[in-house]
């Protein structure tokens, strides 16, 4: 896999920046002649063609990855799969999860202890959306990868409605030519569409994007008690900073659910339309909130969709999006346990992991390697040539990336109890809501119940 100029550009930006724990990293991903680490196999639903070709090009330099192989498995199976293997010993010495299964997978895990990496330098070292990593007892995993979600636009419709750029806050989409953008024949029926919001099973990602629209207003989902390390539930609980009156997660259920409510203005989704993501292939939605890593899917459905991508819309209280967090697991059952830490850290260093999220279209957790947060937001360097390369950098960037690292800069996550169920729970708040069933309000309650008793093991 070819390192692009900006890759280059970028590695060089940050190759003399100082990071908290980097002297860690560099103990535990040094390199001898030989490699010492023994042989490790992987097991995880990334595509297995890029990852075992960064392995192998990174091998030829760095010894360390020399007996390294990656297994592809069946996302329908590979929970279940690797729980299996886990159990009876013959799982992988590492595995990749995301950081939503981290306390449920916390039970099969080697974790890293504090002792190794303080959370500070954890936090120092990699962006807030990591946090859930952090558990009572040690660090559950090293991430490496970060899809955060981002809003597609249609360039073609939008631009019938005489806009040229896509909304930055949730307000813009109640003007009137957001609002001419979805259009119903005499019957009422939905034939295009301004936005899919609304519902939960057509609308991808519906408990990410709740999850973001109750963050950005102040709110949690969970919390940890600082002393005890408890999980606790959040979503009746007001914002701590008293910047949005009211209970967030009321707030955020009232706005998503407006969507699918035929007697609202912006009525623009139901449940009779297909995915929101298909419907944005087909050029019948205008805006389609997905995660970053779905462009080439999108592009290779309709080669003639003329899109693009934004940072999903704003509150007026705040920058705030979600994301995805993959890690790096280490199976408390290997028998290369030493081997399997040794790897980890090095497919988290700084240039394999920025290889690694070119490879799949998203971006290195690694703050060291945003280039909105390091390059960008950085303070001007005494050295002319440190800036130079800065300057070249953002030059080079192109648009999506641009907007791919900042969003990931300012992607938060939560720590999800088990994140199956909690997509239950999301699911029956909003089909609560949208059936006129129970009011708003009680929806939250029984949705923070459901929830304590799925923190509760029940």
């Amino acid at each position: 896999m070819k390192t692009t100029p900006f890759q280059i550009i970028l590695l060089a930006v940050f190759g003399a920046s100082a990071v908290i724990g980097v002297l860690v990293f560099a103990i535990l991903t040094s390199t001898s002649k030989q490699s010492t680490t023994g042989p490790v196999v992987i097991w995880g639903t990334l595509d297995d063609k890029v990852m075992n070709q960064i392995i192998q090009d990174s091998a030829n330099t760095n010894p360390n990855l020399a007996q390294v192989t990656y297994v592809q498995k069946d996302p329908h199976t590979y929970d279940e799969e690797l729980i299996r293997a886990l159990a009876s010993g013959t799982g992988p010495d590492l595995f990749v999860f995301t950081h939503d299964n981290a306390v449920l997978d916390s039970s099969e895990i080697s974790l890293i202890p504090y002792s190794e990496i303080t959370p500070t330098q954890f936090q120092n070292l990699f962006i807030d959306a990591a946090n859930p990593l952090l558990l009572p007892d040690g660090i559950a995993g090293l991430p490496f990868l970060v899809d955060p979600l981002v809003m597609y636009w249609n360039k073609d419709l939008l631009s019938t409605a005489g806009l040229t750029q896509p909304p930055q806050y949730w307000s813009q989409l109640f003007t009137t030519p957001m609002q001419s953008l979805t259009k119903r024949d005499d019957s009422g029926t939905i034939k295009q569409s301004l936005i899919a919001l609304g519902e939960y099973q057509n609308v991808d990602h519906a408990k990410d994007i709740m999850s973001t629209l109750i963050m950005q207003v102040g709110g949690r989902i969970t919390t940890r008690d600082p002393s005890t390390g408890e999980l606790g539930a959040a979503l009746t609980q007001p914002d701590p900073t008293n910047v949005v009156p009211g209970i967030p997660a009321e707030t955020a259920l009232r706005f998503f659910t407006e969507f699918s409510d035929p007697s609202k203005n912006d009525y623009s989704w139901n449940r009779a339309q297909p995915m929101a993501s298909q419907a944005f292939a087909q050029g019948t939605v205008a805006l389609y909130l997905g995660l970053a890593s779905e462009q080439s899917a999108i592009a290779s459905t309709n080669p003639n969709l003329r899109f693009a991508i934004a940072r999903i819309p704003q509150s007026a209280s705040g920058g705030v999006t979600t994301a995805h967090i993959y890690a790096l697991g280490i199976s408390k059952n290997s028998k290369n346990i030493v081997g399997a830490k040794t790897v980890a850290y090095t497919l988290v260093s700084k240039v394999i992991s920025s290889l690694i999220s070119g490879g799949y279209m998203m971006v290195s957790p690694r703050r060291d390697a945003l280039i909105l947060n390091s390059v960008a937001g950085a303070p001007t360097s005494v050295d002319s040539t440190v800036n130079a390369a800065r300057i070249a950098a953002l030059a080079s960037a192109t648009p999506e990336q641009t907007v791919i690292n900042d969003s990931a800069t300012i992607s938060r996550t939560w720590s999800d109890p088990n994140s199956q169920k909690t997509g239950d729970m999301f699911r029956a708040m909003i089909e609560d809501t949208t059936s006129g069933g129970v009011l708003l309000s009680e929806a939250v309650s029984r949705a923070n119940a459901q929830l304590l008793a799925i923190i509760a093991g029940k």
